[in-house]
């Protein structure tokens, strides 16, 4: 197997806004877990890589959880609006034992390359109530979730709007009354089942809302 030449950015541990874009094109190289190689060479341009496969795999089984580490086209039409739906894609990697969650939308594209824009990286504790100022060492292994991500519009539906959710970059703050998460208000809701709870992310506004249920 061939080795990944990685670049090594610092990169905030909090939410990150990024203004850059990076193409990638196919190079036929491999990766254990499938990743596509998009996504391959888009982790590597930030200073990261995909998901392990043995950790990935064993997380899933262990906490019950079901999809894959990543997600494309969660964009979906607006009811407001009939312009052209971009590229999209939600994905899980790692940078050390750290676990971040990168959404990008395609710019431009053709037969063997795609321009995305980097728009959000979320470090993982965001997601789960965790204390993520310093990222700790604890932190980064010990939350218990499966990370497979699967696109689900049943298991809210419409039963809850999106003030029961709270925005990642913001989670004092609530989302919008009588706005549910559904593909009229332009994405798809994207779900992580794990044994101890659901985490429903979806974007609205070109803002990323969580919500979180609990099992226990």
């Amino acid at each position: 197997m061939k080795k990944y030449s990685l670049v090594i950015f610092s990169l905030l541990v909090t939410s990150v806004i990024v203004a850059k874009t990076f193409k990638t094109c196919t190079k036929h190289q491999e990766y254990t877990l499938q990743y596509p190689q998009e996504l391959v060479e888009l982790a590597a341009s930030i200073g990261m890589e995909p998901l392990v496969e043995k950790e990935f795999l064993y997380h899933l089984e262990i906490y019950g959880g079901e999809g894959k580490p990543y997600v494309f086209d969660i964009l979906a039409q607006d009811k407001t609006t009939h312009s052209k739906i971009p590229a999209s894609v939600l994905f899980w990697c790692q940078k050390g034992s750290k676990k971040y969650l990168v959404y990008a939308v395609g710019k431009k594209q053709n037969q063997s390359c795609r321009t995305y824009e980097v728009k959000n990286i979320f470090s993982e504790p965001q997601l789960y109530d965790y204390e993520d100022a310093e990222y700790s060492d604890y932190a980064s292994t010990n939350i218990q979730t499966s990370r497979g991500m699967i696109v689900d519009e049943s298991f809210l539906g419409v039963s809850k709007d999106l003030s029961h959710f709270s925005y990642l970059d913001d989670p004092s703050t609530s989302g919008p009354k009588n706005v549910f998460p559904t593909r009229e208000n332009g994405s798809l809701p994207v779900t992580i089942h794990s044994e101890g709870g659901t985490v429903v992310l979806y974007l609205y506004q070109d803002r990323w809302l969580r919500y979180l249920e609990s099992d226990v």
